[in-house]
């Protein structure tokens, strides 16, 4: 899951939700780049710097709970392979 899918699955009308929304509709968005890309985006911008706080610390949250989707994939992977 991208970045910016799972900033569309947070909770109704969040800060989060919204960040997605204005993303989504400005085309120079650098969309699918890595975290240095878009950091680069906001900084050239000229956004708010509480933007680009919400952006670092959103996407720091958005690594935690892939790598724990991905430590999850993994257990149950292993166990599959136990299993046969």
């Amino acid at each position: 899951m991208e970045y910016i899918q799972w900033l569309e699955k947070q909770e109704y009308e969040s800060s989060l939700k919204n960040m997605a929304k204005d993303i989504q509709m400005d085309y120079s968005f650098p969309h699918g780049k890595g975290f240095d890309e878009m950091l680069e985006y906001f900084k050239q911008s000229d956004v708010d710097p509480r933007i680009i706080y919400l952006f670092t610390w959103s996407y720091s949250v958005y690594l935690v709970e892939l790598r724990k989707r991905v430590e999850q994939l993994e257990e149950e992977f292993i166990r599959e392979i136990e299993e046969n």
